[in-house]
Protein backbone atom coordinates (compact mmCIF):
# COMPACT_ATOMS: atom_id res chain seq x y z
CA UNK A 1 0.00 0.00 0.00
CA UNK A 2 3.08 2.31 0.56
CA UNK A 3 4.44 2.33 -2.66
CA UNK A 4 0.79 2.21 -4.03
CA UNK A 5 0.57 5.64 -2.53
CA UNK A 6 3.90 6.81 -3.63
CA UNK A 7 3.12 6.37 -7.22
CA UNK A 8 0.17 9.53 -7.23
CA UNK A 9 2.65 11.28 -5.34
CA UNK A 10 5.54 11.02 -7.81
CA UNK A 11 3.61 11.92 -10.12
CA UNK A 12 1.99 15.05 -8.99
CA UNK A 13 5.42 16.01 -8.12
CA UNK A 14 6.99 16.02 -11.74
CA UNK A 15 3.66 17.65 -13.12
CA UNK A 16 3.91 20.50 -10.85
CA UNK A 17 7.89 21.33 -12.28
CA UNK A 18 6.99 20.56 -15.61
CA UNK A 19 3.88 23.11 -15.37
CA UNK A 20 6.04 25.29 -13.85
CA UNK A 21 9.25 24.82 -16.54
CA UNK A 22 6.70 25.11 -19.39
CA UNK A 23 4.91 28.51 -18.32
CA UNK A 24 8.08 30.03 -17.67
CA UNK A 25 9.47 28.74 -21.22
CA UNK A 26 6.15 29.19 -23.26
CA UNK A 27 3.75 32.12 -23.02
CA UNK A 28 1.24 30.31 -25.26
CA UNK A 29 1.07 27.26 -22.40
CA UNK A 30 -0.38 29.47 -20.05
CA UNK A 31 -3.97 29.52 -20.30
CA UNK A 32 -4.09 25.70 -20.18
CA UNK A 33 -2.54 26.07 -16.56
CA UNK A 34 -5.80 25.88 -14.84
CA UNK A 35 -6.64 22.34 -15.85
CA UNK A 36 -3.36 21.68 -15.50
CA UNK A 37 -3.45 22.11 -12.32
CA UNK A 38 -6.53 20.47 -11.73
CA UNK A 39 -4.80 17.29 -12.76
CA UNK A 40 -2.19 17.92 -10.30
CA UNK A 41 -4.60 18.41 -7.28
CA UNK A 42 -6.76 15.38 -8.08
CA UNK A 43 -3.24 13.48 -8.36
CA UNK A 44 -2.28 15.03 -4.68
CA UNK A 45 -6.04 13.79 -3.57
CA UNK A 46 -5.63 10.33 -4.82
CA UNK A 47 -2.13 10.35 -2.77
CA UNK A 48 -3.46 11.53 0.56
CA UNK A 49 -6.09 8.42 0.40
CA UNK A 50 -3.86 5.95 -0.74
CA UNK A 51 -1.60 7.27 2.54
CA UNK A 52 -4.56 7.18 4.98
CA UNK A 53 -5.79 3.53 4.04
CA UNK A 54 -2.08 2.75 4.21
CA UNK A 55 -1.93 3.99 7.79
CA UNK A 56 -5.07 2.16 8.72
CA UNK A 57 -3.92 -0.76 7.53
CA UNK A 58 -1.15 -0.46 8.84
CA UNK A 59 -3.01 0.03 12.75
CA UNK A 60 -5.06 -2.73 12.60
CA UNK A 61 -1.88 -4.95 12.19
CA UNK A 62 -0.29 -3.33 15.24
CA UNK A 63 -3.22 -3.79 17.13
CA UNK A 64 -3.73 -7.48 15.89
CA UNK A 65 0.04 -8.60 17.13
CA UNK A 66 -1.46 -6.70 20.53
CA UNK A 67 -3.78 -8.79 21.30
CA UNK A 68 -6.97 -6.79 20.82
CA UNK A 69 -9.86 -8.01 19.31
CA UNK A 70 -11.06 -7.31 15.86
CA UNK A 71 -14.24 -5.31 14.93
CA UNK A 72 -17.52 -6.88 16.17
CA UNK A 73 -20.31 -7.17 13.21
CA UNK A 74 -22.92 -5.58 15.01
CA UNK A 75 -26.11 -7.27 13.01
CA UNK A 76 -25.78 -10.42 14.39
CA UNK A 77 -26.24 -8.90 17.82
CA UNK A 78 -29.09 -6.94 16.79
CA UNK A 79 -30.66 -9.97 15.08
CA UNK A 80 -30.37 -11.49 18.26
CA UNK A 81 -32.02 -8.57 20.18
CA UNK A 82 -34.77 -8.54 17.63
CA UNK A 83 -35.48 -12.08 18.06
CA UNK A 84 -35.79 -11.79 21.91
CA UNK A 85 -38.12 -8.72 22.10
CA UNK A 86 -40.43 -10.75 19.58
CA UNK A 87 -40.09 -13.78 21.98
CA UNK A 88 -41.11 -11.54 24.50
CA UNK A 89 -43.65 -10.16 22.65
CA UNK A 90 -45.16 -13.60 21.75
CA UNK A 91 -45.43 -14.64 25.79
CA UNK A 92 -47.06 -11.69 27.05
CA UNK A 93 -50.11 -12.53 23.66
CA UNK A 94 -49.98 -16.12 24.92
CA UNK A 95 -50.61 -15.47 28.69
CA UNK A 96 -53.33 -12.89 27.16
CA UNK A 97 -54.92 -15.48 25.58
CA UNK A 98 -55.16 -17.47 28.30
CA UNK A 99 -56.73 -14.71 30.75
CA UNK A 100 -59.36 -14.43 28.48
CA UNK A 101 -60.11 -17.96 27.66
CA UNK A 102 -60.20 -18.65 31.59
CA UNK A 103 -62.82 -15.14 31.93
CA UNK A 104 -64.56 -16.53 29.11
CA UNK A 105 -65.14 -19.84 30.77
CA UNK A 106 -65.98 -17.86 34.15
CA UNK A 107 -68.51 -16.10 32.73
CA UNK A 108 -70.18 -19.59 31.02
CA UNK A 109 -69.95 -21.31 34.10
CA UNK A 110 -72.05 -18.41 36.41
CA UNK A 111 -74.55 -19.14 33.20
CA UNK A 112 -77.93 -20.56 33.97
CA UNK A 113 -77.59 -24.83 33.20
CA UNK A 114 -80.53 -26.02 31.80
CA UNK A 115 -81.97 -28.75 34.34
CA UNK A 116 -83.40 -32.07 32.99
CA UNK A 117 -87.03 -32.15 32.63
CA UNK A 118 -88.64 -33.67 35.82
CA UNK A 119 -90.18 -37.60 35.23
CA UNK A 120 -93.59 -38.09 35.89
CA UNK A 121 -92.94 -39.96 38.95
CA UNK A 122 -90.86 -37.43 40.47
CA UNK A 123 -93.98 -34.75 39.18
CA UNK A 124 -96.58 -36.82 41.31
CA UNK A 125 -94.19 -37.20 44.12
CA UNK A 126 -94.25 -33.64 44.45
CA UNK A 127 -98.13 -32.94 44.09
CA UNK A 128 -98.44 -35.14 46.72
CA UNK A 129 -96.40 -33.14 49.08
CA UNK A 130 -97.51 -30.09 48.27
CA UNK A 131 -100.78 -31.51 49.35
CA UNK A 132 -99.26 -31.64 52.79
CA UNK A 133 -99.77 -28.12 53.54
CA UNK A 134 -102.56 -27.86 52.45
CA UNK A 135 -104.35 -30.75 54.33
CA UNK A 136 -102.63 -29.31 57.53
CA UNK A 137 -104.76 -26.05 56.98
CA UNK A 138 -108.01 -27.97 55.97
CA UNK A 139 -107.51 -30.36 58.67
CA UNK A 140 -111.14 -30.88 60.00
CA UNK A 141 -114.44 -29.58 59.32
CA UNK A 142 -115.01 -26.36 61.50
CA UNK A 143 -117.81 -25.72 63.60
CA UNK A 144 -120.13 -22.49 64.10
CA UNK A 145 -120.10 -20.35 67.22
CA UNK A 146 -122.06 -22.62 69.93
CA UNK A 147 -125.66 -22.46 70.06
CA UNK A 148 -127.04 -19.56 72.51
CA UNK A 149 -129.91 -20.50 74.55
CA UNK A 150 -132.47 -18.33 72.36
CA UNK A 151 -131.66 -20.53 69.86
CA UNK A 152 -133.98 -23.22 68.08
CA UNK A 153 -132.18 -26.22 67.71
CA UNK A 154 -133.55 -25.99 63.89
CA UNK A 155 -132.14 -22.83 63.65
CA UNK A 156 -128.83 -24.02 64.57
CA UNK A 157 -128.85 -26.77 62.81
CA UNK A 158 -129.22 -24.89 59.51
CA UNK A 159 -126.84 -22.03 60.93
CA UNK A 160 -124.17 -25.30 61.35
CA UNK A 161 -125.28 -27.00 57.80
CA UNK A 162 -124.58 -22.99 56.01
CA UNK A 163 -121.23 -22.69 57.81
CA UNK A 164 -119.64 -26.26 56.80
CA UNK A 165 -120.94 -25.61 53.12
CA UNK A 166 -119.61 -22.33 52.89
CA UNK A 167 -116.28 -23.72 54.17
CA UNK A 168 -116.35 -26.82 52.49
CA UNK A 169 -117.00 -24.13 48.96
CA UNK A 170 -113.70 -22.38 50.34
CA UNK A 171 -111.52 -25.44 50.42
CA UNK A 172 -112.41 -26.52 46.96
CA UNK A 173 -111.72 -22.99 45.38
CA UNK A 174 -108.29 -22.71 47.17
CA UNK A 175 -108.17 -26.38 46.37
CA UNK A 176 -108.75 -25.25 42.38
CA UNK A 177 -106.84 -22.30 42.36
CA UNK A 178 -103.31 -24.10 43.55
CA UNK A 179 -103.86 -27.84 42.38
CA UNK A 180 -106.20 -27.47 38.98
CA UNK A 181 -103.72 -26.91 36.73
CA UNK A 182 -101.55 -29.75 38.07
CA UNK A 183 -103.49 -32.42 39.27
CA UNK A 184 -105.80 -33.64 36.09
CA UNK A 185 -102.73 -33.16 33.62
CA UNK A 186 -100.69 -35.54 35.81
CA UNK A 187 -103.70 -38.08 36.04
CA UNK A 188 -104.06 -38.19 31.90
CA UNK A 189 -100.58 -38.76 32.04
CA UNK A 190 -100.98 -41.30 33.83
CA UNK A 191 -103.79 -42.56 32.17
CA UNK A 192 -102.02 -42.81 28.90
CA UNK A 193 -98.58 -43.89 30.32
CA UNK A 194 -99.45 -46.48 32.56
CA UNK A 195 -101.38 -49.24 32.27
CA UNK A 196 -103.80 -48.71 35.39
CA UNK A 197 -106.78 -50.52 35.86
CA UNK A 198 -110.18 -49.10 34.86
CA UNK A 199 -111.18 -49.09 38.57
CA UNK A 200 -108.52 -47.39 39.61
CA UNK A 201 -108.88 -44.47 37.37
CA UNK A 202 -112.28 -44.43 37.56
CA UNK A 203 -111.60 -43.62 41.68
CA UNK A 204 -108.97 -40.99 40.62
CA UNK A 205 -111.16 -38.82 38.58
CA UNK A 206 -114.03 -39.42 41.33
CA UNK A 207 -111.59 -38.08 43.76
CA UNK A 208 -110.64 -35.12 41.58
CA UNK A 209 -114.08 -34.12 40.59
CA UNK A 210 -114.89 -33.96 44.86
CA UNK A 211 -111.62 -31.86 45.46
CA UNK A 212 -112.63 -29.51 43.09
CA UNK A 213 -116.42 -28.97 43.84
CA UNK A 214 -118.01 -26.96 46.50
CA UNK A 215 -118.58 -30.35 48.44
CA UNK A 216 -114.80 -30.77 48.87
CA UNK A 217 -113.36 -32.36 51.83
CA UNK A 218 -110.20 -32.95 54.23
CA UNK A 219 -111.36 -37.19 53.71
CA UNK A 220 -111.45 -36.73 49.72
CA UNK A 221 -108.33 -34.79 49.20
CA UNK A 222 -105.95 -37.16 51.43
CA UNK A 223 -107.23 -40.06 49.48
CA UNK A 224 -106.79 -38.22 46.49
CA UNK A 225 -102.84 -38.12 47.87
CA UNK A 226 -103.19 -41.76 48.72
CA UNK A 227 -103.82 -42.72 45.43
CA UNK A 228 -101.35 -40.53 43.65
CA UNK A 229 -98.65 -42.06 46.38
CA UNK A 230 -99.56 -45.51 45.66
CA UNK A 231 -99.37 -44.73 41.48
CA UNK A 232 -95.41 -43.45 42.19
CA UNK A 233 -94.28 -45.70 44.31
CA UNK A 234 -94.92 -48.53 41.43
CA UNK A 235 -93.46 -45.83 38.80
CA UNK A 236 -89.87 -47.12 37.42
CA UNK A 237 -89.34 -43.16 36.45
Amino acid sequence: MAAIASVPGSIAGVLTLLGTFTSLKFAWMQPFLPYFYSCIAFMMLLWITAFVMDYVDVRRAALAKKGHPAPIDPMPLIQAEVNKRAEAIEAVYVVLYDNVKRINESINDLRPKPTAEPTLKQRVIAVCDDLKPFLAQYNSTPEPSPRSPEEEGFDWSVRRSIFQSDWRSKMGADFRLNFCARIPPLIDEIEVRCQLPHESLQALHKLLKTSTSSECTPDAVDRLRSELWVIADRMNN
